[in-house]
């Protein structure tokens, strides 16, 4: 796969892409994985949610000049809304995970907390929903991947990035900053390479929960190639 300067119209590097036929495998991998991660309670995924965001605000640079490079957008357009918005993303959610009440119960009354003690069956535990894929697109390839991959996983979810296409080296960088972060949950966070095929694959795939898409109608329903 070739990842293209939009404005000089140059070929970059060259990706290589995920067969579709390895999807199966994939998802085997993330189901394994989601069974690890989903025991840990929410500050232990914290822990580990810390470390990657310490990744991403140290490649900060590296991560924003590839972003710039892969879709044309300024320098610091790409630092502040995509950059920034996946660390201020990772800060609340460690924020949130760290909370004294994060792993109890989650009250479904809690508008009616005088009420709480007669509907104590109105208690529901926060139960992770096990893989879920998370669909990038080129307007944010790096934002609009990462943020909903680590509320995914701050939520005990495994999941499985299709990083977009047209910016094929974002992809590259997550993968890395997965593989960093997650060396000792491995399955828990996974990126593939490809375009129309690939993510028809993953979307219909049997093992997977929940799809995570942004983007247009066509391309939601499969009808453009990105």
């Amino acid at each position: 796969m070739s990842a293209v300067n939009p404005v000089t119209g140059e070929p970059i590097a060259s990706v290589f892409a995920t067969a579709p036929t390895r999807v199966p495998v994939i998802v085997a991998r993330a189901q394994a994985g989601a069974r690890a991660w989903g025991d840990l309670s929410f500050r232990q995924r914290a822990a580990v949610l810390v470390r990657l965001r310490e990744l991403v605000a140290q490649r900060a640079r590296e991560i924003a000049e590839t972003i710039a490079e892969g879709t044309g957008k300024p320098l610091i357009e790409a630092l502040l809304f995509e950059v920034g918005r996946v660390i201020t993303t990772l800060d609340e959610c460690i924020a949130h995970a760290t909370d004294d009440l994060a792993d109890e119960p989650l009250a479904a009354l809690v508008t009616l907390p005088a009420l709480l003690g007669r509907y104590r069956a109105a208690l529901l535990p926060r139960t992770p929903r096990a893989v879920v894929c998370v669909i990038a697109r080129i307007s944010s390839p790096f934002e609009l991947a990462m943020a909903p991959a680590v509320i995914a996983l701050t939520a005990g979810n495994a999941v499985i990035v299709k990083s977009s296409s047209s910016a094929a080296l974002v992809g590259v960088l997550i993968e890395r900053l997965f593989y960093d972060a997650f060396t000792d949950f491995p399955g828990a966070a996974q990126v593939v390479h490809g375009a129309r095929a690939l993510g028809a694959a993953l979307t219909t795939s049997e093992g997977v929960d929940v799809v995570l898409f942004t983007g247009s109608t066509p391309v939601g329903m499969g009808r453009t190639s990105k």
